[in-house]
């Protein structure tokens, strides 16, 4: 087998594609919540660093109450606790989690995205971030999605909203 040559905004994508399919597959949440928050850290990041809007940055913007570290551990917590046993913890401690925070926590990786990479970001998060703006109007800016052409999107279930989201992926 061959090796490959990764590069960190590379793995982001991959992480963030495959993030959008197991959510629109109904895949397992867990690893839909680490992929996406994996993705999101690698675009975060490359955003700050190239001086990029960042979709933390309106995050802290309206919730000004709460220190910047203290934002990171409420975004990070699930991640964190998915991904690392802490040494005070043992195996069998847990951590409430909901699942439908996953569509928010793929928009924020699928913004930064969109941030850093321009016309240049993946098919998959293009499609993503044109759903989300057809089914919660007012959280996306710069997109215009499917709400046009199909009326009273945001109004559906969230079930139905989702069997559209994954017919329109494909």
């Amino acid at each position: 087998m061959s090796r490959e040559v990764i590069t960190k905004v590379n793995a982001g994508c991959r992480q963030l594609e495959t993030a959008i399919l197991l959510y629109f597959n109904n895949g397992d949440d867990v690893a839909i919540h680490t992929l996406a928050c994996n993705a999101r850290e690698i675009f975060e990041r490359q955003c700050e660093r190239r001086g990029k809007p960042r979709m933390f940055n309106r995050i802290s913007q309206n919730h000004s109450e709460l220190a910047s570290n203290k934002l990171w551990n409420v975004l990070n917590a699930a991640r964190n606790f998915f991904k690392h046993l802490n040494p005070k913890e043992d195996v069998d401690a847990s951590i409430e989690f909901n699942p439908d925070d996953n569509k928010m926590t793929i928009y924020i990786a699928a913004h930064d995205c969109a941030s850093l990479l321009g016309d240049a970001v993946p098919v998959t998060v293009k499609r993503y971030l044109l759903w989300i703006s057809a089914t919660e109007p007012g959280l996306v800016t710069g997109f215009t999605g499917p709400a046009g052409t199909i009326p009273g999107i945001h109004d559906w279930s969230d079930e139905k909203q989702h069997e559209f989201g994954r017919m329109y992926l494909c």
